[in-house]
Order: structure tokens, then sequence, then C-alpha cells
């Protein structure tokens, strides 16, 4: 890999997970993360999925929406639930602008047709990964000074947009 390749700048926590039951794309995930720090867990089922999910710390997913157990968006549905921040990738071997759109406005991040390609998988990747490391790091502002919390997280903002922020974290 070339210097400044984004896959190299991965953090090693949290875990990609990879939920399709075809052999084939677990093999080529794992070439998409070779040589990075990421740790791959691959599901065969939503039911696997699910366990992975709660054992792992988990950042990035890939759901095919063809599973033996399961919908694939059910899967994705339990696994947005149980934490917003995962960022969801459906796959998909065929289907509908429709399903994609439904995919979206549910919350998923992508929504990919199949056969993958490594290069434009490999770009998504990093670009999830990015997007997923900074939902973790604390917002700053420039030039101002940091007070202690008090015991307490510390929101300024009165405006409607600010009051939906505040209901949705509540």
């Amino acid at each position: 890999r070339g210097h400044g390749d984004p896959m190299n700048d991965i953090p090693a926590r949290p875990a990609v997970l990879v939920v399709d039951d075809d052999p084939s794309v677990h093999h080529l995930f794992r070439a998409v993360l070779d040589g990075t720090p990421a740790d791959l867990l691959v599901a065969r089922t939503g039911a696997e999925a699910a366990r992975l999910a709660a054992e792992h710390d988990v950042g990035v997913v890939f759901i095919d929406l063809v599973l033996p157990d399961r919908p694939g968006l059910d899967v994705f549905g339990a696994l947005h639930e149980r934490d917003p921040r995962v960022l969801v990738v459906l796959m998909a071997a065929g289907g509908t602008s429709d399903t994609a759109i439904e995919a979206i406005k549910n919350g998923a991040y992508e929504y990919l047709l199949k056969p993958l390609d490594l290069a434009s998988l490999r770009a998504l990747v990093a670009r999830a990964w990015e997007i997923r490391h900074l939902m973790t790091v604390p917002v700053t502002l420039a030039g101002v000074a940091e007070e202690p919390a008090r015991g307490r997280d510390l929101l300024v903002g009165r405006s409607a947009a600010m009051q939906e922020v505040f209901k949705a974290i509540g």
C-alpha cells in the first residue's frame, strides 16, 4: 500500500462485522482488511450476527439482504436499535430502488449491489471508518477554554434544533 492509504488509518477497534452466507464475500472482506488493524467478524445468519454484536464492539456492519434464517432488513433493524452509531451497509445480488430507498430512510449508511468490487469496497470501508471514528471524538470549539463538567455533560443551545438533539439524547 502506498503512503496516505486511508485503510492504514483504520483504528483497531471497533470491529467490522460481515453478515452473509456466501464464503466468497467473507474472502473479499479479508482481502479488503488485510494489512489493516481492523478486526473482521463473520456471521452466516442473523442469529449469529446478533450474538457477535452483543459480544464485540462493532463499528461497521455489512449485511446481505437474503440470509438463511431471516431477512437482512430485520437484522439491520435489530443492530441499529441496539446501537444507532453502528454504520450499516446493506448488500444485495439484485433488488429495486425501493429497497435501497427504504434501507437509507431507515438509517443504513449505504446500499451495495453484488458483485462487490474490491477497490470500491476498500474505499467505502475507509469512509465508513472515518465517519465512525468522528462519531466518537468529542466536539471542541477552538479558542474556548474547557471547564470541568461538574459531574455532567455540558450542552449549550436553546434553538429548536438543539431541543430536538436534547430529546434524542433523552
